[in-house]
């Protein structure tokens, strides 16, 4: 039997030490990341050839980066996502908990990083143990320790798969998918109940993607929210908050 190869997009938001009120990796598989790379180029170049966003063309030719789109750019972008071949997985840490204040004194921050990114890679290797796997990690700089010596200490376990990864640049537009649907995770755990209730975007962009997220993995409480089982533990925005607010 011919092995078949994925092809994994991980990118992270928000940021271990800063004031957000959470930290997150997203990850995206697909088998067929040619296919994404070309929609979303001929995304990039319709868009450049409107003249409603003549100056934003040079946002445009960066890259797609939801943070720094304009809006009606991220209208575009996340209309294609439910029509792409990827399912998403995620590791989430709840900043604003005692769980995240202890364990900030109980590790290092690249302990921390190096654990959610091998919780991802273990679990996509293992799911698939006899095909091959290529990784794509954008590239972060993570205090006291690199992080291709990360990487390097966390594939160095899994020498016996077949395993390729690289550490890549913004503006890989696979990693742009990543990229965004990380950002609608990460306002999705906006803590102002308000704010919340008034951002009808996020929550319609949530609801339309969440058949593509397979897992969510929530540090805390040791949650796992997923495609399939128990009400309460589907990838849900309801879930989903009711989390936050017992973390």
């Amino acid at each position: 039997m011919s092995k078949k190869t994925y092809y994994y997009f991980i990118d992270e938001s928000g940021h271990i030490n800063n004031d957000q009120n959470v930290f997150l990796y997203g990850c995206i598989k697909t088998d067929t990341p040619n296919l994404s790379e070309s929609v979303i180029a001929k995304l990039k170049e319709d868009l450049k050839d409107e003249l409603y966003f003549v100056e934003y063309e040079k946002q445009i030719e960066k890259g797609f980066h939801a943070c720094e789109n304009h809006p009606d750019i991220k209208t575009h972008f996340y209309k294609l996502l439910p029509l792409l071949n990827f399912r998403a997985y995620f590791e989430v840490l709840y900043k604003e908990s005692e769980y995240f204040r202890k364990l900030k004194l109980a590790k290092q921050d690249y302990e921390v990083i190096a654990k959610m990114l091998e919780n991802l890679i273990r679990r996509m290797i293992l799911k698939n143990r006899r095909d091959k796997h290529h990784f794509f990690i954008e590239e972060l700089k993570v205090k006291d320790k690199p992080l291709k010596n990360i990487l390097q200490e966390i594939f160095d376990k899994y020498h016996e798969f077949d395993v390729e990864y690289e550490i890549v640049s913004k503006g890989n537009n696979n990693l742009s998918i990543t990229d965004y649907i990380n950002y609608n995770v990460f306002n999705i755990f906006e803590p102002d109940e308000e704010i919340f209730s008034k951002n009808k975007r996020v929550k319609q962009t949530f609801n339309i993607l969440k058949e593509k997220i397979a897992l969510i993995h929530i540090w805390n409480n040791i949650s796992f929210l997923s495609r399939r089982g128990k009400k309460e533990e589907l990838v849900e925005i309801d879930n989903l908050r009711k989390v936050m607010a017992e973390a």
